[in-house]
């Protein structure tokens, strides 16, 4: 049903604008019905979750709810981690920078240039930070749920 054929059962003679203008309405008009609506009856079929799903319910929400902190022993990997996709980017900003020998406009070509300089750019700075010796990241803290 479109707002043709409810301009039409109503007997109205719209222009063209005012069709593309009603069309926008028509839309969001039927979005809000349909979805709203199916979202109000949803509500018939929800039912509290038992003794046992609470409890995992509980459970996660606590845990999500607690803050985790790293242990200083993960700075390590976190590192190499850095170092790996530092070089990955590198290597891809590397590879997309070659993009610009073929054949496009100049603009294509500078497109090409701006997107892979930002990539190695990116990349460079993963893995500068990954090659410092003195670590600033992480603390002494380690995640440890109550009991």
């Amino acid at each position: 049903m479109t707002v043709k054929d409810v301009a039409d059962a109503m007997g109205l003679t719209l222009t063209n604008r005012e069709l593309k203008d009603l069309s926008a309405v028509w839309n969001i008009f039927c979005h809000l019905v349909f979805t709203g609506g199916f979202f109000c009856l949803s509500t018939l079929f929800w039912r509290e979750p038992g003794q046992a799903r609470e409890t995992v319910l509980n459970t996660f929400f606590t845990n999500m709810e607690t803050p985790v902190y790293a242990d200083h022993e993960q700075d390590n990997f976190d590192r190499m981690q850095r170092s790996k996709i530092g070089k990955i980017s590198l290597a891809m900003g590397l590879c997309m920078l070659l993009m610009i020998l073929i054949p496009n406009p100049l603009w294509g070509r500078l497109l090409f240039l701006l997107s892979a300089a930002a990539i190695i750019l990116f990349g460079y700075v993963l893995w500068r930070s990954a090659s410092s010796t003195t670590s600033t990241q992480g603390s002494n803290y380690v995640y440890r749920p109550e009991k």
